[in-house]
């Protein structure tokens, strides 16, 4: 819960499991070293990577950790060893419409050496970008001057599971990192149904790539960056690295992918009327937006009308003054219209969260205000004995409870004859 813990009880015999991740055994090998071997991959020589070649290196904002505080020096080094000089090379914060970063965030983010050196400046959305392309549908692709006009750019990323994306890494830092905000209102069109009053489309979804027609529409942009080159990385919940993986946008992402899976992905064998998740702390529960993502991934296992109890600080609040007046609206009909003719990415994430809250009865245990909880659908609660009050209240009703630590990193999915 936030940058600490909560503690509570469940009573055993209304126990299902904890869901976790298989995580792999422990690695002896250094995060520098495993970075190390993993740049070798981009053979930036034989890429006639050299000096004079305008390299962009786009880095994730706070709210996406990706190791870039070893990735970004290391990778400087690297490229000042084929003779890139410093004063070629770039960082662009893949901001998205995100907040743009505090110079400690930067600093933090990059490390001291790189912050120095060379630089590091937030993507603006609202800021002149460079059209490279369309993609086959004729949606326009515009992208950030220095990722456009760069030689080479090398996208950092973590893999994490993204419920619209299907999982996060790959093109995903381009498109919409460092896209221009009519770019990405394109792309978040993509999530709702051709079909007025269906809401969202099937396939855009957690843990979905093949079929889902928002991760498709990012690697195709991903393909418009000439000479792309990709480091993404797989870590343990607590932030040690797994394992990374370089090269080209799409091979890199797909390799990563299936290793991330064999962690993240975990199998149930039945559905829940209980469960309670916390999004897993700093920075995953940082605000409303990114919590929801942890809702997304507990709602795979919980049967409707079940009880989600989630834990999320939310201390930047609900990440978007857009959000609140999405939660006016009454219904869910009226929700999906309003944005199908208005459409806004965070309005898309309102309905995402109505959505929920019209299946599950959803408590919320944050910092937010409590009409704002409430107007969202959820029910509010401040505290941690309020929390435990409502666990023992509900336990005794819904005896299959499942305990997810971190909702925002594992994805549940009921396996076997009970599914569908």
């Amino acid at each position: 819960y936030g940058v600490g813990k909560q503690w509570l009880q469940v009573t055993a015999r209304n126990f299902l499991e904890v869901i976790e991740p298989k995580l792999p055994p422990v690695c002896d090998t250094p995060s520098t070293s495993l970075v190390e071997m993993a740049l070798q991959n981009l053979r930036l020589s034989e890429r006639g990577i050299k000096q004079g070649t305008k390299m962009t290196i786009v880095v994730p904002d706070v709210t996406r950790y990706c190791a870039a505080e070893v990735i970004v020096p290391a990778l400087v080094d690297n490229l000042g060893a084929v003779g890139v000089r410093g004063s070629d090379m770039r960082v662009v914060f893949a901001n998205g419409i995100h907040r743009k970063l505090s110079e400690t965030e930067k600093r933090t983010l990059v490390g001291d050496y790189v912050y120095g050196s060379i630089p590091c400046t937030d993507h603006d959305a609202d800021a002149p970008c460079v059209r490279i392309g369309a993609l086959a549908d004729g949606q326009d692709v515009e992208v950030n001057s220095q990722v456009a006009s760069a030689d080479v750019v090398i996208v950092l990323g973590a893999i994490s599971i993204h419920y619209l994306a299907g999982f996060g890494g790959g093109a995903k830092c381009i498109f919409p990192g460092v896209a221009s905000r009519r770019t990405i209102l394109g792309l978040h069109r993509r999530s709702l149904a051709t079909e007025p009053g269906i809401g969202r489309h099937p396939q855009v979804r957690a843990g979905v790539v093949r079929g889902n027609p928002f991760r498709e529409a990012i690697d195709a942009a991903g393909d418009l960056v000439p000479n792309a080159l990709a480091v993404n990385t797989v870590h343990s919940p607590d932030r040690r690295v797994l394992r990374v993986f370089a090269g080209k946008l799409r091979e890199a992402f797909a390799d990563a992918v299936d290793f991330f899976s064999s962690v993240y992905v975990r199998a149930c064998r039945e559905y829940a009327n209980m469960v309670v998740v916390s999004c897993g702390g700093f920075p995953r529960d940082i605000n409303l937006i990114q919590a929801h993502k942890a809702m997304d991934h507990a709602s795979y296992v919980l049967e409707d009308g079940g009880v989600m109890l989630v834990l999320a600080r939310c201390q930047d609040g609900l990440g978007s003054p857009d959000m609140e007046k999405w939660f006016r609206h009454r219904d869910l009909a009226s929700l999906e219209s309003a944005l199908r003719e208005d459409f806004e990415v965070y309005g898309q994430t309102a309905y995402a969260i109505r959505q929920k809250s019209a299946r599950f009865k959803i408590v919320l245990l944050s910092e937010l205000p409590r009409d704002v909880v409430e107007r969202a659908g959820l029910i509010p609660i401040s505290s941690l004995e309020e929390l435990n009050g409502v666990v023992e209240d509900f336990v005794s009703r819904y005896p299959k409870v499942y305990v997810i630590p971190d909702g925002g990193s594992v994805l549940p999915q009921v396996v076997g004859p009970t599914v569908g």
